[in-house]
């Protein structure tokens, strides 16, 4: 092994900030980010001299195979985990991947009628067993799940022994990472794909350039289909059985894309709408909780220990430990929420010289403001309204009231409207997902003999009773 040494070195990463770390790398290896050794040119007298980077930046790129997603490759874990805390957010989650859903798919094409277009529903019993056989519904459902959550799913097309298409399925997005790309061709090859990435799988297993064989079960390398043409890219390699496209929201300058909702976890904003509840219980807690300050007399302790006032019978040392067991048994018996209705005996005796009583012990109440007060509350209604927008999801929608406003969500004509409104803009990612559709049939059919049959989804529409109104124009019903 070639000897090492302890260098700094900057870690950047998509979904988070830039940062200074520590590790060991060896110079001989393509060690991510090691640190440039600048050299300066000859001062020219015209402001200060430029600084060169000598780096081999080849050997930079080679060293990380895959893209981190986020500064320590776990973006989506951290992502999921608070996601997971915000009741408002995952079910505007759920509602939204169900409204995409529909009521299923349906096949149609354009046909022209007086000079208009269109959809002529198709009834081919051959295409949609063909659907029914390589599980399009399974894929479809899911992947409206995983590109509302993530902006971005990761389908998988299976070939059998023959090469024909034999079922197309989908990854966890979190499973799955980019390969850097090809520094010929710019293009990138592979997707990789473990179940690992935020169980300490750790990325910097690729700085030696391969995959150590210890590791090779825990990881998936698939060839993935570029944007132009992918049915003849997949005809032109028989010998892949397996391919995968990365497909989902463009947002540019991010190498991962993004959902409009993450900004909620960068602006904190999904933190404040799932911290409420824990804010009030915690107030619930103090409002049962007495908070007290108990003083003791100086004769409690020498009735307690007969040695107390006896030069050297008791050290300090000893009478501060019997202090500190006091202490103890008076916080057991009072202290914390589970204590609220706990009793403390205590002795009073008056003083002969003057009559006066005296407590063995004082207790003084401590007057809690938490108690009192909701100020700390964070402003839920703004919360929620912040990630519901980003889902571009009406409150309506979820029976909420709308932010501002005094009345209820739950007239029928608004929630019908805005189900008919997101019906029709959810229409662009169900585009998304129903691209594999049109990959999968040109591969299929390579005459173009069902080509010019489309894909399209049912959508679900809500009757209040201020009448059946018909759907929109261009969508498909089923009652």
């Amino acid at each position: 092994m070639k000897e090492t040494e302890h260098i700094t070195y900057i870690e950047v990463g998509d979904g988070g900030g830039s940062r200074i770390t520590e590790g060991l790398f060896s110079y001989e290896a393509a060690s991510p980010y090691p640190p440039a050794s600048p050299e300066k040119k000859p001062h020219d007298g015209v402001g200060p001299p430029p600084a060169v980077n000598t780096l081999d930046y080849l050997k930079q790129n080679d060293g990380i195979k895959i893209y981190l997603w986020g500064v320590d490759n776990n973006y989506p874990g951290v992502l999921d985990i608070e996601a997971k805390q915000c009741n408002v957010l995952e079910a505007g989650l759920k509602v939204l991947a169900d409204i995409m859903k529909g009521q299923g798919k349906y096949l149609y094409r354009y046909v022209f009628v007086d000079g208009q277009r269109k959809q002529e529903h198709v009834d081919d019993a051959d295409m949609y067993k063909w659907l029914y056989n390589i599980g399009y519904m399974r894929y479809y459902n899911k992947g409206c799940h995983e590109l509302s959550r993530w902006g971005q799913a990761v389908p998988v097309i299976r070939m059998n022994a023959k090469g024909q298409i034999a079922q197309i399925t989908l990854y966890d997005t979190p499973w799955c990472r980019l390969e850097k790309p090809d520094t010929k061709t710019a293009e990138i090859e592979n997707v990789y794909i473990s179940g690992q990435w935020n169980k300490g799988l750790s990325w910097a297993l690729f700085a030696s350039g391969t995959l150590p064989e210890d590791y090779k079960p825990l990881i998936r390398i698939l060839p993935l289909l570029k944007d132009f043409d992918p049915a003849v890219q997949m005809a032109a390699a028989p010998e892949i059985k397996e391919w995968t496209m990365w497909i989902g929201y463009e947002t540019s300058g991010c190498t991962y894309k993004r959902a409009p909702w993450h900004a909620c976890y960068e602006n904190r904003s999904i933190a404040i709408s799932a911290s409420a509840s824990k804010m009030k219980m915690r107030l619930f807690e103090a409002a049962i909780t007495i908070n007290y300050m108990i003083g003791v007399h100086e004769s409690y302790w020498a009735s307690k220990f007969s040695d107390w006032n006896t030069p050297g019978k008791m050290t300090k040392e000893q009478k501060e430990e019997k202090v500190r067991e006091f202490q103890k048994s008076i916080e057991e018996s009072l202290v914390g929420k589970d204590k609220a209705f706990k009793t403390l005996f205590y002795s009073i005796y008056q003083q002969k010289k003057d009559g006066v009583l005296v407590k063995s012990l004082q207790l003084d109440v401590v007057d809690n403001k938490v108690r009192e007060s909701s100020n700390y509350v964070p402003d839920v209604q703004t919360a929620n309204g912040e990630i519901l927008s980003s889902l571009t999801l009406p409150q309506s929608i979820l029976g909420l009231v709308q932010q501002g406003g005094s009345n209820s969500a739950g007239s029928g004509s608004p929630v019908r409207e805005d189900y008919s409104s997101l019906n029709g803009r959810l229409q662009p990612d169900r585009d998304i997902l129903d691209q594999m559709f049109y990959v999968m049939r040109d591969y299929t059919w390579p005459g173009g003999e069902k080509s010019d049959i489309m894909i399209g989804t049912m959508d679900y529409i809500i009757n209040t009773l201020d009448g059946n109104r018909p759907a929109p124009a261009g969508t498909a019903t089923r009652e």
